[in-house]
């Protein structure tokens, strides 16, 4: 017989599942964004996700995805971004601040991250931190997603962080 915790730990992954697929059949069968679901949310507490409407989620993913894309030169400094957006998490609409940054993976990025935004007063509702292998051309352009990766680099692709972090929108002289 099932322990109650891994009864309650297979129903959690079976409910992000499910927001998983609501989300791929949110951005409309584009396979670039589709596949990226999965890497982008797949670690995310179900507890930080179940909120957020699929349709939301669909569109944060498609942004994630496109500026994991920007061109990107290993070793040049991180591509860091803040995305003004509504999303709709329970019933209600709301504003929100996404802050992401894409770079070479190395160890404490996400912590230093984190308490960059903790030191000015920011609080995250969401992290999602994947480890992307990802191959770039020779003037950065993205060629190939391998996806999620915790392998080291290998046939011609690098390991890059993608931090995607929600945080209460972000107004005026605080940007």
């Amino acid at each position: 017989m099932m322990s109650l915790e891994i009864r309650a730990s297979a129903q959690t992954a079976m409910i992000r599942d499910r927001l998983i697929e609501a989300v791929t059949d949110a951005v409309g069968g584009q396979a670039e964004y589709g596949e990226f679901v999965r890497d982008l949310f797949g670690r995310v507490s179900v507890d930080d996700l179940g909120d957020y409407a699929p349709a939301s989620l669909a569109t944060l993913t498609v942004a994630a995805r496109d500026h994991l894309a920007r061109p990107r030169r290993p070793g040049r400094p991180a591509d860091v971004a803040l995305h003004d957006v509504r999303v709709t998490r329970g019933r209600q609409s709301q504003g929100i601040t996404v802050v992401e940054v894409v770079d070479d993976n190395r160890p404490f990025l996400l912590d230093s991250t984190l308490a960059a935004l903790t030191a000015h007063g920011l609080s995250p509702d969401l992290v999602a931190h994947p480890i992307l292998g990802v191959e770039r051309d020779s003037a950065g352009v993205l060629r190939r997603l391998v996806g999620e990766t915790t392998a080291e680099a290998n046939d011609g692709w690098v390991r890059e962080s993608l931090i995607h972090i929600h945080v209460d929108r972000i107004e005026g002289e605080d940007r």
